[in-house]
């Protein structure tokens, strides 16, 4: 290991509380190194609540893993730890990866070897509590992330045997830029061809398409480019306001949506820095979204439930299929820089569409 790599990494292992940290390409590879660091057998199932993004249950395909997914609860859009448990006993999961969904904390699992989790703090600020609970967590510091370094992620751990098996998989990875955009590429054509010949949530299809993301994996697994240790370094090094300015931006909106009937605000910890604000609104919510973009704004969607890449039906994840028709994210570089008169806007905007669509 080169030396400015081992003083980035330990930095980031002191800032986060952990013994050690593993830099990577993206978060896709700390998830993948961090489950094949697992060595479970091939086609194990690894658990993930179904409002997850792709790129994480693609990590666990590359892998060689086979994912299956937990409901969520309607309060927090994400499943308890007793949900987490039950879901993992029933799919005979080897591995849970329980995810910060938009920075909200997710739940802790007792720590048991049979069921190791690896803790998806992709979505978080890092700080220490996001990664406490599992055998491993690991960040994103991909563009947009709260941790923006323009690229990169980490594995994070106590465990030296996880720590030194994540580095020894990444070494056997080659940063080949063409080659990983002709395999993304190849990738791409492989999976439009595939929905055209197969029902896409079938499970055939989820089948087939586990079976091109890994055998075009190379174009997602990345090591740790030579640039980002000193990009972490320098972040390191200079206190970040990004994360007080959006828990106060939360806290704004939280206070003006209140006020609002039928709109509900996602539970979340007290000190949880949000990655995106995130609200459910009762009634159609494209109404609310074309009153948003009329203001400026450009409000996004949840992510879609991921059961379709496992083959799952909709009708097993009731609670995620409601969230996933209701919630819409806003986020905060949106909101400018004079938090109080936007956040009083937004909430105007919102009561008018929700009145004109009820009288409608």
């Amino acid at each position: 290991m080169n030396g400015v790599l081992h003083q980035a990494e330990q930095a980031l292992a002191r800032q986060t509380r952990c013994r050690y940290a593993v830099l990577t390409g993206n978060g896709t590879t700390a998830l993948w190194a961090a489950l094949a660091a697992l060595d479970l057998p091939d086609g194990s199932a690894v658990l993930y609540p179904v409002l997850t993004c792709e790129t994480a249950v693609n990590a666990a395909i590359m892998a060689g893993l086979k994912p299956t997914f937990c409901d969520v609860q309607p309060a927090t859009a994400a499943p308890t730890a007793a949900d987490l448990v039950l879901a993992a006993t029933r799919s005979q999961a080897r591995a849970v990866v329980p995810t910060h969904l938009f920075g909200h904390r997710a739940a802790s699992l007792p720590l048991t070897p049979a069921c190791p989790a690896i803790m998806d703090a992709a979505q978080t600020s890092g700080r220490p509590e996001h990664l406490m609970g599992g055998r491993a967590a690991i960040l994103s510091f991909g563009p947009g992330k709260q941790r923006d370094l323009g690229g990169g992620g980490a594995v994070l751990t106590n465990d030296p045997d996880l720590a030194a098996t994540c580095r020894g998989l990444l070494a056997g990875l080659a940063l080949n830029p063409d080659l990983a955009a002709s395999a993304r590429r190849n990738l791409m054509v492989a999976l439009v061809d595939l929905g055209r010949s197969i029902e896409p949530g079938s499970v055939d299809f989820a089948r087939q398409r586990a079976s091109l993301v890994h055998q075009h994996r190379i174009g997602y697994l990345e090591p740790a480019d030579e640039t980002m240790p000193l990009r972490l370094m320098d972040h390191l090094s200079h206190p970040d306001s990004t994360n007080h300015r959006r828990l106060a931006m939360t806290h704004f909106l939280e206070d003006a949506l209140r006020l609002i009937p039928r709109v509900g605000l996602l539970a979340r910890h007290p000190d949880d820095a949000p990655w995106r604000f995130t609200f459910q609104v009762p009634i159609r919510r494209d109404a609310v979204t074309a009153a948003l973009r009329a203001i400026g704004l450009r409000p996004t969607r949840l992510f879609a439930p991921q059961n379709a890449l496992a083959g799952q039906p909709d009708s097993d994840f009731p609670g995620a299929m409601a969230l996933a028709n209701s919630l819409v994210n806003l986020e905060f570089i949106q909101l400018g820089d004079n938090p109080t008169a936007t956040c009083k806007q937004v909430a105007t905007t919102i009561a008018r569409a929700l009145a004109q669509e009820s009288v409608a």
